[in-house]
């Protein structure tokens, strides 16, 4: 069986596996964006980042628009886009992390019906995060990706029937040979990581290392913080490392710059 053939299986597998969960939703259409609105929206999006952009339909999983980046940054054109949809996403995953969208979207489902069971869940400010994934452009060269979806509609039951989404090429942030995933909702936050793949019921980062990361940020040093924080330098020390082992950093201004890119800072 030759790679191709693997992947297009796993995609159908993926596809038969969530297609009941996606018809229970009963999603409305997206009648209110108009293709030159999403032309607008994510095209403006990419001036500011170095990034590709779409709107992604998770009812009927399908890309409705991309940046006009996307050749630029993967290799393949607008039409190579249309013709294979989100199979070509799977097309590009190494082979190595070929089931990360299936598990990672296991995950989510689980994710999402445990946030509806949650009291004042703010659905408007959600955030997913997906940290480290392999893939490939078209010419094998090798990426480690950060993927970030924003929801545009969101079902009473609190699913993102459909999302804006961006990804990037982050392997100069990155030492790790791992990946993570990311939900913030609110003060509710949570991740998860293919090191044990277990669901942390809290953020990826805890809150003294934030408190120490924004310092750092800010330009002050171990021992400044531990004073001001009432802390030895040493726990500063560690609180950093702890936090850049976690995310798999490359170094504190890597996790710096990746906290800040989640919205963790």
């Amino acid at each position: 069986m030759d790679s191709n053939t693997a992947v297009e299986q796993l995609y159908e597998k993926i596809l038969a596996e969530y297609k009941p969960f996606f018809e229970q939703l009963n999603a409305e259409k997206l009648e209110e964006y108009t293709q030159s609105n999403i032309d607008l929206i994510i095209n403006e999006f990419s001036k500011k980042e170095n990034s590709f952009k779409m709107i992604f339909d998770n009812v009927n999983y399908k890309i409705l628009a991309t940046s006009d980046n996307l050749e630029a940054l993967t290799g393949y054109t607008q039409e190579e886009l249309k013709n294979g949809n989100v199979l070509l996403y799977f097309k590009t995953l190494e082979f190595d992390n070929l089931l990360a969208p299936f598990y990672l979207g296991r995950w989510l489902n689980s994710m999402f019906k445990h946030i509806a069971t949650l009291k004042n869940v703010n659905y408007e400010s959600m955030q997913v995060a997906f940290c480290g994934i392999k893939m490939k452009r078209k010419n094998g060269e090798k990426a480690r990706t950060l993927q970030r979806y924003i929801p545009l509609e969101i079902s009473e039951a609190g699913h993102m029937n459909s999302c804006f989404a961006t990804g990037e090429d982050i392997k100069h942030l990155l030492k790790s040979d791992f990946y993570w995933a990311r939900i913030a909702c609110g003060e509710h936050k949570f991740y998860y990581s293919s090191v044990d793949k277990k669901t942390c019921y809290q953020d990826i980062v805890s809150e003294r290392e934030k408190d120490v990361l924004q310092l750092i940020a800010e330009g002050w040093e171990s021992k400044e913080i531990g004073k001001k924080l009432f802390l030895s330098s040493n726990t500063i020390d560690n609180h950093r490392r702890n936090a850049i082992a976690r995310t798999g950093a490359r170094d504190t201004t890597a996790l710096i710059q990746l906290c800040h890119m989640v919205g963790i800072l």
